[in-house]
């Protein structure tokens, strides 16, 4: 059977292509599982006809006038296969399979009873088993299959065996050649039957890992990768968890609400869909969680959900590098946007929300106090508080800018971060 190509159908799975596409007759757009009979039963069909004619073109070009009767029956038998593919044309793969299983017994028995002991062609009950469990669904024929097939056996040796057969008539090396071909035959329809079953497992498989690994890719895009493996384990199982030590970051976009009013939604999407994958590098590069994007507002965790102890640090860096790289930054519609940061280190409580579109988030007094300094600063500043300067100590420039009244609250301790 020529080999044929696997492509992807427009609306549904793999269908099969090209010179063997009589294979794939009713299974397009079908998924594979219920595609699985389709295949096994045409593939079954064309290969059993093809071998059919092999031997109708034998007995006509050896000895026609002696075994008229042969390639005549087996003339008749290639026909009735061709009902198999009506079948599934109509997407009716058991009454397929039930076709296929009555000519198949009709033509074992003539063809014994007509060749006679010899002939070996019981040989390929031994298929029908394989092609039943490859095409249907109904276990029970599993099981009551292999006990007939032997019964079939067991009829066609005892009863429908004959000595004095057609092939009585031919040499020796005749006779042992057609009981080769019958057994290569039957080798050859189960191996093609074990091709298409794994192939289809191994289709199935692959795809199944591609499946996972983008699973993967998408989750750990949403959530860090260490929440991300414990909801694989356990989906239903709550993610949460106290952290002594960390440090909020949010960084503010100047007169993004002005840029933003002048220009298209989608550019201004496309624009800062850029920018803030660069900034996700720096932030990837320094250790920083990403939690979210609030508008133009970057809302990013040290110290979670990894613990670190330089977690101020750590988050210091990066708010410097976010200022150098939106001074450098230039793009058609966007020339060195200025940033305004806050920095706040303590206690947070970090976690998956909700059962369904859940995202990973931190909440806290922490982030709280974080988020009301965000607009504090003047553009190119990152503004931290009394405890993020001290966890910062003597490595960093910092300026005092004494107590500052937040909403809400007691005054906070500010410094600016200067490098």
């Amino acid at each position: 059977m020529e080999k044929t190509r696997n492509i992807a159908a427009p609306n549904g799975p793999a269908v099969w292509r090209g010179p063997g596409r009589l294979i794939g007759l009713g299974a397009r757009d079908l998924p594979p599982a219920r595609a699985r009979a389709y295949w096994a039963l045409n593939a079954t069909t064309l290969l059993v006809m093809v071998m059919t004619i092999g031997y109708i073109l034998f007995y006509a070009s050896y000895a026609a006038p002696t075994f008229w009767r042969e390639a005549g029956f087996l003339a008749t038998i290639t026909c009735a296969y061709l009902c198999v593919f009506l079948c599934t044309a109509m997407q009716r793969p058991f009454a397929g399979l039930l076709v296929l299983v009555f000519i198949g017994l009709t033509h074992l028995g003539v063809a014994t009873w007509l060749l006679g002991r010899a002939s070996g062609a019981h040989l390929y009950l031994l298929v029908i088993p394989v092609l039943i469990a490859l095409s249907s669904e109904q276990r029970r024929l599993w099981i009551i299959w292999p006990v007939a097939a032997l019964a079939g056996s067991l009829f066609l040796f005892l009863w429908l065996y004959r000595p004095e057969g057609s092939l009585v008539l031919l040499p020796d090396w005749i006779v042992l050649s057609l009981l080769t071909a019958d057994v290569f035959g039957a080798v050859l329809l189960a191996a093609v039957l074990a091709y298409i079953f794994r192939r289809l497992v191994h289709n199935a498989e692959t795809a199944l890992e591609q499946e996972r690994q983008r699973s993967d890719r998408l989750l750990q895009a949403i959530l860090p990768q260490p929440v991300a493996e414990r909801l694989k384990e356990d989906h239903e199982s709550e993610v949460a968890e106290e952290f002594e030590e960390a440090t909020a970051i949010f960084a503010d976009m100047v007169g993004f609400t002005g840029w933003a009013a002048k220009l298209p939604a989608a550019t201004v999407a496309n624009e800062l869909n850029r920018l803030y994958r660069a900034i996700d590098g720096l932030a990837e590069r320094h250790g920083i969680e990403k939690i979210k994007t609030i508008g133009d507002a970057y809302f990013a965790v040290a110290g979670v959900p990894v613990r670190d102890r330089d977690h101020a640090a750590n988050a210091a860096r990066f708010a410097l590098d976010l200022l150098r790289l939106s001074a450098g930054w230039t793009s058609e519609h966007l020339r060195h946007p200025r940033f305004r940061v806050a920095l706040a280190s303590g206690p947070v409580v970090a976690g998956v929300i909700g059962a369904t579109k859940f995202a990973y988030d931190v909440w806290g007094d922490t982030v709280n106090t974080a988020s009301r300094i965000e607009h504090l600063p003047g553009p190119g500043e990152v503004w931290v508080t009394d405890e993020t300067a001290r966890r910062l100590g003597d490595a960093f420039r910092l300026t005092p800018l004494g107590p500052v009244e937040l909403r809400g609250r007691e005054p906070v301790t500010l410094h600016r971060l200067d490098g």
